[in-house]
């Protein structure tokens, strides 16, 4: 139904306020999204370079690379309040003049 590795863990609203499209979170997001809670729960009065220093050694997967590494990037992003939603810049549309004058054109023949 939600594909491999996913299930529901969150609300409508709660995905919603976290720029979420579906209300499903991945394998990777369901692991990761407790331990960088708790680490920036447990050192909150850190300094950057310390709580830096927490989420590094608090991660949970083999490799830092590949998509769970994104995972855990983008996930820290997201409970610290830096990851900023992505606004794609409108396209400007090119207006042809003849247009216009082209569907009159044809409206009035064929009335």
């Amino acid at each position: 139904m939600f594909g491999w590795g996913s299930r529901i863990v969150a609300s409508a609203g709660e995905c919603r306020e976290r720029g979420w499209s579906e209300v499903t979170q991945s394998y990777w997001r369901n692991i990761a999204t407790p331990i960088i809670a708790d680490v920036l729960r447990i050192h909150a009065g850190a300094t950057e370079k310390e709580l830096r220093k927490a989420l590094r050694d608090a991660y949970p997967f083999a490799g830092r690379d590949h998509h769970p590494y994104k995972i855990w990037c983008d996930e820290i992003k997201a409970q610290r309040g830096l990851k900023v939603a992505k606004v794609k810049p409108a396209k400007a549309v090119e207006v042809d003049p003849n247009q216009a004058t082209l569907f009159l054109e044809a409206v009035t023949t064929t009335s």
